[in-house]
């Protein structure tokens, strides 16, 4: 677990973040306390609140900085919080530290200006460091990494904005005249952050992708259902590049087309509407997250409580009732002549099926086809409601049910972080409504041109048909782009 949680992190960018951090608090205590200057972010924010609503900054700051490095972490992910958690460690003990003295340059007080400006100089470098480490030492940064990552806009213009709508807030109980050192403070340390954030970078319009999260029919696999020989070209090149090629599905592991479990440069499978993450190299799955118990339980009452088709998934194996494993019944649950090979060749199917799957201690995903719109649209509505599910659909006359930890997206993010890969630098492709989930974690969304319209409108570009090597174009017009 500790060495999961460490992964990628650099010692080097520790002992920065630590360094960076220390001279940060220095700079606070020495000149912006003995100046008086006021702050933009989430300092300047709860003193605000503490005038006006006489809220304490003792609650307000810790709740919305951890507001921040939640949106943080959601956002890039586990090195920044690691970095993060670091360098806010180094800032509270040097602060504490320093505290114990008095200030080395009481004087300053009698020159605000210049202490504004080294002030702003001095919290830029110092702060830039451990922003371009990649983590931040106070919720001000860590709101700003995220929504210039996010927004794709320099971290710079974040600063400025969130800045200047907290000292406007400041004017209704501060002079103006203090307003405007600590504008000129606030306005030239974002400015520095930003420069040193990108010294050395070589600009670029979109980031270095590193995993590439895909579905199967429509997407990666062709109207023949085949991986084409030029996707397998363009996956192999791509893995030397140092890219991730993940199937992701909705199939449990055994329903994987073999063309798809074959690709010997797709080491990670995300299957059952991502409850698991699958090594294929050590045979194992690195991340689960399945319904167990009660919350298994409900979900098959739910179910069981209207005329439908039940299939569960479990232990990478499809079960289905051997009572209705029958094309007529199929047909009369309005269940897709496509998925019926599925159900009738690769399923596994069980006598006494309901007291099967309660018995299950663990349930991947439950997928359900249902002979009437109007039980489809109730049960799906109970589903959600009770707030513990993940729902989603790959027809009109289905369900398809997991945890609310599971998903395809969230599968991707896991994936991410357990790589040491920033979160950004995934692509998610797709066709069809269940990609949804995937297509809006991901930092860049794909559309198939053969995607439903749904799907394009919710993806930042469509891209070929999938007949047209998707993987190849891919690589082409974005990985070497």
């Amino acid at each position: 677990m500790l060495k999961s949680l460490f992964k990628g992190i650099s010692p080097w960018g520790c002992i920065l973040s630590v360094i960076s951090a220390s001279l940060l608090a220095f700079t606070l205590y020495n000149v912006h306390d003995v100046v008086d200057v006021t702050e933009g972010g989430v300092l300047g924010l709860s003193l605000f609140f503490d005038e006006v609503l006489h809220i304490s900054p003792a609650q307000t700051t810790a709740v919305l900085n951890l507001l921040c490095y939640i949106f943080g972490f959601r956002v890039l992910g586990r090195r920044f919080i690691v970095y993060s958690a670091v360098a806010t460690a180094g800032f509270s003990i040097s602060y504490a530290v320093y505290e114990q003295f008095p200030p080395l340059f009481p004087e300053i007080a009698a020159y605000p200006l210049a202490a504004a400006v080294l002030g702003a100089l001095l919290v830029g470098v110092t702060c830039g460091i451990c922003v371009r480490v990649g983590g931040a030492p106070s919720g001000d940064d860590a709101l700003a990494m995220a929504l210039s990552h996010k927004l794709r806009v320099n971290i710079s213009w974040i600063y400025l904005a969130s800045d200047l709508i907290v000292l406007a807030l400041s004017l209704s109980y501060i002079p103006l005249r203090r307003i405007l050192y600590s504008l000129l403070t606030v306005v030239l340390s974002g400015q520095v952050i930003g420069y040193i954030e990108k010294i050395g970078r070589k600009p670029r319009r979109m980031p270095s992708y590193r995993i590439i999260a895909t579905d199967l029919d429509g997407t990666l696999l062709n109207s023949q259902k085949e991986v084409s020989p030029e996707n397998i070209r363009a996956i192999d090149e791509m893995t030397k590049m140092g890219v991730y090629l993940v199937p992701s599905s909705g199939r449990t592991l055994g329903e994987i087309p073999d063309c798809v479990r074959n690709i010997q440069s797709a080491r990670y499978i995300i299957h059952s509407d991502g409850a698991v993450i699958y090594d294929t190299k050590e045979k194992r799955a690195v991340d689960t997250r399945n319904m167990k118990g009660e919350t298994a339980r409900r979900a098959l009452d739910i179910f069981y409580s209207y005329e439908s088709l039940l299939t569960v998934r479990a232990n990478g194996i499809l079960y289905v009732d051997a009572d209705e494993q029958r094309e007529d019944i199929y047909d009369s649950y309005r269940l897709p002549r496509s998925y019926q090979p599925a159900m009738l060749h690769l399923a596994q199917p069980i006598k006494g099926f309901k007291e099967f799957c309660y018995g299950l201690d663990e349930i991947e995903m439950i997928c359900t086809f249902f002979k009437y719109d109007e039980e489809l649209e109730e049960c799906r509505e109970r589903l959600r409601a009770d707030g513990a599910y993940g729902v989603a659909a790959t027809e009109t006359t289905n369900i398809e049910l997991f945890d609310k930890e599971a998903g395809k997206g969230n599968a991707l993010l896991r994936l991410a972080d357990l790589l040491g890969i920033d979160r950004g630098a995934t692509i998610a492709v797709g066709d069809n409504i269940n990609d949804l989930d995937n297509l809006s974690h991901a930092g860049l969304a794909l559309a198939m041109e053969n995607a439903v319209d749904e799907v394009k409108r919710a993806s930042h570009r469509t891209v070929c048909h999938n007949d047209a090597h998707v993987m190849k174009y891919i690589l082409e017009n974005i990985l070497k782009e």
